[in-house]
């Protein structure tokens, strides 16, 4: 939705350009002293001292990108008012939205998982095991990837587990009544303690199910 950012931008306070594809990196307004910005070629003094902001925000664009996003969005909400030809509100959500997505895709792995675990905990059935199994060791090497990305995420995993199991319970019970089991234990396995962030995102799993 939009063209993506010029690096740099008049008291924007710490907008930097991100290097994939996720954001398209280059945003020139038509005057041409903003060309000149944006192409490296303006004289300016101040665009130099400028520029050198920017070592930061891109630092933190290779560390952590949700984190990146929430930063980035908040300084397009700073910039808001300069006479430049651009959405910023939409811009920010925009750019929030690319840190979103991180989150929903956590949610759902997470919420993968728990489902599983608790078929291995509950359910007498040898069969499918192994495909439970399967898809738990999928869904955290997927979990891997978007922590490795966004590590600020991960201090997310204890809550997203606890808001989650609910939901897992629910799809879990669908699965067994499926199949002719009961889903009794599921609910019951509720009473207890939910399960802990190493053992979601870890190797582990339940006594006897592997």
């Amino acid at each position: 939705m939009f063209a993506g950012l010029c690096s740099w931008l008049p008291g924007s306070q710490g907008l930097a350009a991100p290097r994939d594809d996720r954001i398209i990196t280059r945003f020139c307004s038509k005057p041409s002293h903003y060309q000149a910005a944006c192409s490296g070629k303006s004289k300016t003094p101040s665009f130099g001292r400028r520029r050198r902001r920017y070592d930061e925000p891109t630092a933190l664009y290779d560390k952590d990108f949700v984190l990146w996003t929430e930063e980035q969005a908040a300084a397009l909400r700073r910039a808001n008012g300069f006479n430049l030809p651009l959405d910023w509100e939409n811009l920010a959500e925009e750019i929030e939205s690319l840190g979103k997505s991180d989150r929903r895709e956590l949610r759902s792995q997470i919420t993968q998982i728990l489902r599983h675990l608790l078929k291995l905990e509950v359910s007498p059935a040898k069969e499918p095991r192994a495909g439970w199994q399967a898809t738990i060791r999928e869904a955290r090497l997927e979990i891997e990837g978007v922590l490795e990305d966004s590590p600020s995420l991960r201090r997310e995993t204890e809550a997203l587990i606890k808001k989650q199991i609910r939901a897992a319970a629910e799809l879990a019970a669908d699965d067994l009544g499926q199949h002719g089991e009961q889903a009794d234990a599921i609910w019951a396995r509720l009473q207890n303690e939910v399960f802990t962030a190493e053992q979601v995102l870890g190797d582990w799993f339940p006594d006897g199910s592997v």
